[in-house]
C-alpha cells in the first residue's frame, strides 16, 4: 500500500510523520468512544447482539475508516500551506491515487476480519453487499479538499510580488504564471542567489517536470530527465554550483514542453535557462 508521507517533500516527511501519529492517535480515540458508547446502549437493553447494533458498529467503523484517509490528506497539504510549496499535478495525482488505495486496502482488510471472526461484531450481508461504493464513499470529499488547496496555492503564487532580475542585453521578458516582468538589460550583475524556500521549490517543480517527460511514450527526452534528476538531487541538498550546472544541460525542449502543458518551474531554473541559451520563454 502506497504511504502518504510519499506525497511529501523529503526534508519534511519527519514532521509529517509526527502528524500521521498524531492524527492515527486521535482518530482511534474518537472510534473507541463512539463503540463504547454503541456497546453501552447495547449492554442497557440486556441483549448480547442484533442486527440494529452490528449495523451501528459497522458504520462507526467506516466512518473511522475514512476519517484518517481525509486526515492523513488534509495533513500532506498543511505541509504544503506551511511551507509555501506549489501543489503541482503530479502531487495531486499522489494524494488521489494513495488516498483511493488506502480506501481500497483498510476495507477489504475488514472483509478479511469478519470471515476470520476477529472483527468484533457481525457484518452483515447487506453491508458486505455495498461494500465496493461503501469504500470509496469519502473520495469525493478528498477531491474537493485537494482541488480547493491546489486553486489556493495558484492563487498565491500568481500574487506573488515579481522581482526585476538583470540579465542581458535590453529588453523585457514576460514569463508565464507567477514570475512575470523578468527584465534584462545589461550583464547579470548579480549571482542569483537561492533561499531554502527557492531550494525546495525548485526540487518540487523539477521533480514534477521530470515524472511528466517521463510519462511520455518517447526516449528523446532521456538525457534531459537525466539532468533534471540530477537538478533535483542538487536542488533537496542546496548545492547551488551543482544545481546550476544540471539545469544547464536541460534542452530547449524541455522548457518548450514545460509551457505547452502549463507547467510552473521555479524562476531560479527560468533565469539559469535564459542565461545559457539566450532565447525568450513567453
Amino acid at each position: 500500500m502506497r504511504d502518504f508521507k510519499e506525497c511529501v517533500p523529503a526534508d519534511a516527511r519527519a514532521y509529517y510523520t509526527e502528524l500521521f501519529k498524531q492524527r492515527t492517535s486521535t482518530e482511534r480515540a474518537k472510534y473507541d468512544a463512539k463503540l463504547l458508547t454503541i456497546r453501552n446502549a447495547i449492554a442497557a437493553q440486556g441483549v448480547r447482539s442484533s442486527g440494529h447494533a452490528d449495523g451501528a458498529s459497522w458504520e462507526a467503523k467506516a466512518d473511522f475508516l475514512d476519517a484518517p484517509a481525509i486526515g492523513y490528506v488534509e495533513d500532506v497539504l498543511e505541509v504544503y500551506k506551511e511551507r509555501e510549496l506549489a501543489l503541482t499535478p503530479v502531487i495531486c495525482s499522489c494524494l488521489v491515487d494513495t488516498a483511493r488505495e488506502f480506501l481500497d486496502t483498510v476495507f477489504r482488510q475488514q472483509l478479511q476480519l469478519s470471515a476470520d471472526g476477529m472483527l468484533g461484531f457481525r457484518l452483515l450481508n447487506s453491508c458486505i453487499q455495498e461494500m465496493a461504493t461503501r469504500k470509496l464513499s469519502a473520495m469525493p470529499r478528498i477531491n474537493i479538499l485537494i482541488e480547493k488547496a491546489r486553486l489556493a496555492s495558484v492563487k498565491v503564487k500568481r500574487s506573488e510580488v515579481p522581482r526585476n532580475v538583470t540579465i542581458n542585453n535590453s529588453y523585457t521578458q514576460n514569463i508565464t504564471g507567477a514570475h512575470d516582468n523578468v527584465t534584462m538589460t545589461g550583464n547579470l550583475a548579480v549571482q542569483q542567489q537561492y533561499t531554502a524556500n527557492d531550494f525546495n521549490q525548485l526540487a518540487v517543480d523539477l521533480e514534477s517536470l521530470r515524472h511528466a517527460l517521463g510519462a511520455q511514450p518517447t526516449t528523446v527526452y532521456a538525457e534531459d530527465i537525466k539532468s533534471l534528476g540530477d537538478a533535483e538531487n542538487a536542488a533537496k541538498n542546496h548545492d547551488q554550483t551543482k544545481l546550476q550546472s544540471y539545469v544547464e544541460k536541460i534542452s530547449k525542449g524541455v522548457w518548450e514542453f514545460a509551457k505547452s502543458t502549463g507547467m510552473e518551474v521555479s524562476k531560479q531554473a527560468l533565469i539559469a535557462f535564459l542565461r545559457t541559451h539566450s532565447i525568450p520563454l513567453s
